[in-house]
């Protein structure tokens, strides 16, 4: 693996083409770039220079880095899942058990989502599960801030 991530030059460069995307330019407009800075990267020097391009420079957005790995499928095939994570599917792997728990909080919102719609259609809707729901709902929120402490403590530092 080069080291494209730490080539200022680059990093710069490919900054400036997700700025162009996020105006709105086309694939069409913006190709000529892709193929004098993109196209001899791997998918991992991407992400890399992704990472660094996000914590530098907060007027990138989410979705400016998923128009761009749309056009670099489209152009060369690459795509996100052609990274290999080793037993990444062994089911006490952490990012298993952080799926696993959004999954659970997931269905959880949407259960209540829908006991408040059925709520708001019938005042004389019963209560009960709205309220247990809502005391899972309290544990999650406490475990999930917990973990949040845990994992991001640099932050409550300053």
């Amino acid at each position: 693996m080069n080291q494209a991530h730490l080539d200022t030059r680059r990093v710069i460069n490919i900054k400036d083409l997700l700025l162009q995307l996020q105006q709105g330019k086309s694939e069409q407009d913006v190709r000529e770039d892709f193929h004098q800075h993109v196209q001899d990267l791997d998918t991992i020097n991407i992400l890399l220079i992704f990472h660094r391009i996000k914590y530098v420079y907060p007027e990138v957005k989410n979705k400016d880095f998923e128009k761009f790995f749309d056009i670099c499928h489209h152009l060369y095939g690459h795509t996100i899942h052609d990274i290999h994570v080793p037993e990444s599917d062994h089911p006490n792997r952490p990012i298993q058990i952080f799926n696993k728990e959004n999954r659970v909080f997931e269905s959880l919102l949407t259960r209540l989502s829908s006991l408040i719609n059925a709520m708001e259609k019938d005042p004389e809707h019963p209560t009960d599960q709205l309220q247990e729901d809502m005391k899972q709902l309290g544990t999650l929120y406490s475990h999930y801030n917990r973990k949040e402490k845990l994992f991001f403590r640099c932050h409550f530092w300053t």
